[in-house]
């Protein structure tokens, strides 16, 4: 019998980083994968959890930002999920958020010290951190991103030179404007404009979350043409039609690393700021600001990135999917 494993985590809404590691979990294990909530609004689930965990031989959560410091979530941290063997892997941390809450910190940190929790990974130092000095697992392990692991074999390196031309340049934003991203994204529509470039907004979403971030853009800049696709392919086929991309995603960012497109940070996070000390990139966590001169500008986009420490990120990554699939292997052989 084929192994049937629940996966957990913001899949179905179409956020694009979520969506790449829900595709990696159902094309890379050989098991029969399927994400276990059906519904996209609170309670998530149409009946008891626990009778829809009882479909499952064995529950994956992961990866994405699932330890959220303010609330927690009825979907990740569900105590019915330890109904079953768990793995959590390549999960990571909201820390640069401002609210706190004790009970938050003490349920999620429960959760993973269950003794049904056969393996915790996250993506970042940090995030490690945070669940040791929280009283968490001491054997948890750190991975790099799990989109790492998405395949690329259609896409070479993009040579990342400044004198190509001007090109095009892609700006992809959320649904939700942080206070850093409106005066980020006007100063690179500047900077476009002064140096001939066209310029239209990437949704780097499906579904649900599309709707919103088309919306969002169309409402902050009604002039300027708003592209989207059908598909997470699409959407990661798309950048490399730029000759720039600035971003307020994460993991659009990490695909422009990737894939040697030339890249802007819009948005400062913990998440940017681990990747670009995992990448050796500073210019990666610098955030466009409204007094950086189109020559600084140029400079950040263009800058050298270490494609060894890619390549080393992205051989952890395809570690991590061997490592979860091994665990899941032996948790078969005792079904």
């Amino acid at each position: 019998m084929t192994l049937r494993v629940g996966l957990v985590g913001f899949f179905g809404w179409g956020n694009y980083g979520d969506e790449l590691m829900r595709s990696i979990w159902e094309k890379q294990l050989p098991f029969d994968t399927r994400v276990v909530h059906d519904l996209l609004d609170k309670p998530y689930f149409s009946k008891q959890a626990r009778e829809m965990i009882a479909d499952y031989d064995a529950i994956l959560i992961g990866g994405g930002d699932l330890i959220i410091p303010r609330q927690v979530s009825p979907l990740y941290w569900n105590t019915a999920l330890v109904n079953r063997p768990c793995l959590v892997s390549g999960i990571g941390a909201g820390l640069e958020d401002s609210i706190v809450r004790t009970h938050v910190d003490a349920h999620v940190i429960n959760f993973l010290n269950h003794p049904r929790v056969d393996r915790v990974s996250v993506r970042d130092d940090g995030t490690a951190s945070w669940i040791k000095d929280h009283g968490g697992p001491e054997n948890v392990l750190i991975t790099p991103d799990l989109g790492f692991a998405y395949p690329l074999d259609t896409h070479p390196l993009i040579p990342r030179d400044a004198n190509c031309g001007c090109g095009s340049v892609g700006i992809v934003v959320r649904k939700k404007l942080s206070s850093d991203m409106a005066p980020a994204v006007d100063r690179v529509l500047r900077w476009a404009k002064d140096r001939g470039s066209s310029v239209e907004f990437l949704v780097a979403a499906t579904g649900r979350e599309a709707f919103d971030e088309a919306a969002t853009v169309q409402k902050q800049w009604p002039d300027l043409p708003v592209r989207t696709e059908s598909s997470i392919q699409g959407v990661t086929d798309a950048l490399s039609d730029y000759s720039v991309v600035a971003s307020g995603k994460f993991h659009v960012s990490l695909m422009c690393l990737r894939m040697g497109i030339a890249n802007l940070t819009l948005r400062g996070t913990h998440k940017i700021e681990q990747l670009a000390q995992q990448v050796q990139d500073s210019g990666l966590s610098t955030v466009i600001q409204p007094q950086h001169s189109d020559d600084a500008i140029e400079d950040l986009a263009y800058r050298p990135v270490p494609k060894d420490r890619v390549t080393h990120l992205e051989r952890g990554a395809v570690a991590e999917i061997a490592a979860v699939h091994d665990c899941l292997t032996e948790i078969a052989s005792q079904c």
